[in-house]
């Protein structure tokens, strides 16, 4: 039973305004890269996000189970995702090098709502990023931040 803690939650509130931000303020053909260190059976925000957000979220392989090798290969791409959440701007340029296409990188809960000194997710990449000419900071609020990719 204690495996399912934290897992069985429902998508926080700074979550979902996020959502209905990304659905009202980018482009209805916007794709964007959903971040977080949780694995893709665990990505909440990126398997809730086309639902929410009203955009497709590229690396989440929910949905994209009958279309035949789509699904494994957005499970290599969010593992890959995972890994640039201690990195940088150019993590997440080779993977658009290799074909992920995305005009914004959301970075999930990078502070935890209770505490908001304590830092859950993605503080290198937000770091390095603020400081990236390649990238802007679109959306601010709670633990969430939203860049547009310049």
């Amino acid at each position: 039973m204690l495996a399912f803690v934290g897992v069985l939650e429902g998508l926080p509130a700074d979550e979902r305004i996020a959502m209905r931000w990304v659905a009202e303020e980018t482009p209805a053909t916007a794709r964007v890269l959903v971040v977080t260190t949780r694995s893709w059976g665990m990505d909440a925000a990126g398997e809730w996000l086309p639902a929410l957000g009203q955009r497709a979220s590229v690396v989440v392989p929910q949905g994209a189970d009958w279309l035949s090798g789509i699904a494994a290969e957005r499970v290599v791409q969010h593992g890959r995702a995972e890994e640039c959440a201690q990195s940088d701007g150019d993590c997440l340029e080779r993977l658009a090098a290799d074909g992920v296409r995305f005009d914004y990188v959301y970075l999930a809960s990078v502070r935890s709502g209770r505490d908001p000194t304590s830092v859950t997710c993605c503080e290198s990449l937000a770091a390095a990023l603020r400081n990236d000419a390649r990238y802007s900071v679109a959306y601010e609020s709670g633990p969430v931040l939203i860049f547009a990719r310049n």
